[in-house]
């Protein structure tokens, strides 16, 4: 049984990366990796992976549109850098926001809600060294979802 389950991980990107509506160990640990020491490769390949699982459906409910990814990367561009303390409130602010399009939509809505949050955490973080250089990460990742959700055939 163990064998079967790992098998069907491995091939489905989806079963590697979430249970339910939540990032399993593997996608928080490929957050990590990016969020905290920026490793560009598999910020492509993970985000070039969750780009085609958010643009499928999840039973009943609506795939991502790029409307709603895009409208998270446009308030995340606007976040005032000058301090990390700003950087820090605005991140915060915006996990509410990403909550209640997640209790709104649900399907992909909540798993993307569930890899931003925890991306969100990463860098806000009060232990965090480099707040600034992971805020960075943060947006190059999620502009390269955005960017892999629209060229996979994601809607508006």
């Amino acid at each position: 049984m163990q064998q079967s389950q790992r098998t069907s991980s491995q091939s489905n990107p989806e079963a590697k990366y979430f249970r339910e509506y939540k990032p399993t160990e593997k996608a928080r640990e490929h957050i990590e990796e990016i969020v905290r020491k920026g490793n560009v490769r598999l910020l492509n390949t993970f985000a070039q992976e969750l780009g085609q699982i958010f643009i499928n459906k999840m039973g009943k409910e609506k795939e991502l549109t790029t409307s709603q990814v895009r409208s998270i990367l446009d308030d995340i561009q606007s976040i005032d850098t000058s301090s990390e303390d700003s950087v820090r409130r605005e991140l915060e602010l915006l996990r509410p926001k990403l909550a209640y399009a997640a209790g709104r939509h649900k399907g992909r809505v909540k798993q993307f809600q569930g890899v931003i949050d925890y991306a969100i955490e990463l860098v806000t973080d009060p232990n965090t060294k480099a707040p600034a250089s992971m805020f960075e990460n943060l947006k190059a990742f999620i502009e390269a979802v955005v960017a892999y959700h629209r060229y996979y055939g994601g809607r508006e």
